[in-house]
């Protein structure tokens, strides 16, 4: 049995702190926060393996997927997971989807055996009875498969089972040093003075990933990015699933409405302001729904995505750093759940999955 600190409470982190649990080993879930007060509930936190490339990074996503549908066949329920689907469709403005990339995207999925259909609009009519789709669209790309995930909840969940399977939990502590003897990790310690003796570090620090490694000795290249989500109330019912419409990404949460676009993501990294982009995204998303009339901005926030410098996943132990291991990535949710499997299969039974193999830490070494 190995005593092992896991790092960060996100959607990752928790799934994992679960899963080396579950393995037998002395495991501490640590973050500075509450379970999913981070990244994890300020993402669209849409499962999916649309426009991910090269083949195998779309490979580890496809099974991604897949993970969290035999986490609800092994829990026998998940009320964090919703299935639905997704509508996309392009239009005419600049900041639409382009028809040639979407037309291109659909063809590559299908040849990659993953389920997309186009439907006619009469089609989506039936599906969104309340949405309204622009005059010159004649059909819209449907991929069936892909859903959504209510992130604290599946983080809060997660950590749960990883206490009833033996896991300590410590939350609202922050790591400040990692001890290292001989070039091994051997600890970390806190704020307030605490040591907390450890076989192995486990970095899902999210966006403080890099503060982490750089703690353990390691240097993490990160490149990342910020997202903004808003909440809308008064939106019950609205729209059944996500839908990517051109001017604005929209999805259900629960009685809420959440809203996304790259336009936003783009004008907040430039310094523009999230609350007026806030009033942009619904003064948008009304255009495609005319029952958003008593819609109002419940809440937005802004997250910061965890994203190594080559824009891929970071999953594994780390050779030339004993001790320490990372899970760092962009898809955290659409992940999480397999990543947890293979990254403990690796640290419990040294067994690499060729579906991890490709994003090695050691690339960064």
């Amino acid at each position: 049995m190995q005593k092992i600190v896991v790092v960060g409470a996100g959607v990752v982190g928790s799934s994992l702190a679960f899963r080396l649990a579950q393995a037998g080993q002395n495991v501490t879930l640590v973050d500075r926060g509450e379970p999913g007060w981070g990244t994890s509930g300020s993402s669209f936190a849409w499962t999916n393996s649309n426009s991910k490339t090269p083949e195998d990074y779309f490979a580890l996503n496809l099974a991604g997927m897949q993970a969290h549908l035999e986490l609800r066949e092994e829990l026998g329920d998940a009320p964090w997971f919703t299935e639905g689907g997704n509508l996309l469709w392009s239009g005419m403005d600049a900041s639409t989807n382009d028809m040639d990339d979407l037309e291109g995207r659909v063809a590559r999925l299908r040849s990659w055996d993953y389920p997309a259909e186009w439907l006619s609009r009469e089609q989506v009519q039936e599906l969104e009875p309340n949405l309204k789709v622009d005059e010159d669209v004649e059909q819209a790309a449907f991929f069936p498969t892909e859903s959504w995930v209510n992130g604290p909840q599946l983080a809060r969940a997660m950590a749960e089972l990883a206490r009833k399977h033996g896991a300590t939990t410590l939350f609202g502590c922050e790591i400040t040093a990692v001890d290292r003897d001989g070039g091994r990790v051997t600890g970390v310690r806190f704020a307030n003075g605490q040591r907390l003796e450890a076989d192995l570090l486990v970095n899902c620090a999210g966006p403080g990933a890099g503060v982490v490694a750089k703690l353990a000795g390691r240097n993490l290249p990160l490149a990342p990015t910020k997202g903004l989500i808003v909440r809308v109330s008064h939106a019950a019912g609205a729209i059944n699933r996500i839908i990517h419409a051109p001017k604005v990404h929209m999805r259900p949460d629960g009685d809420l409405l959440m809203l996304h676009h790259g336009d936003a993501d783009d004008a907040v990294m430039r310094g523009e302001s999230p609350a007026e982009w806030a009033a942009e995204l619904l003064r948008r998303a009304q255009e495609y729904l005319p029952v958003l009339t008593d819609a109002r901005i419940s809440r937005w926030s802004v997250g910061t995505r965890p994203i190594p410098e080559d824009g891929r996943t970071s999953a594994g132990l780390l050779d030339s750093l004993p001790g320490y291991a990372e899970v760092v990535t962009h898809s955290g949710v659409t992940l999480s759940q397999l990543l947890a499997k293979l990254v403990t299969r690796q640290i419990v039974d040294g067994e690499t999955d060729p579906l991890l193999a490709p994003f090695s830490p050691n690339r960064f070494a």
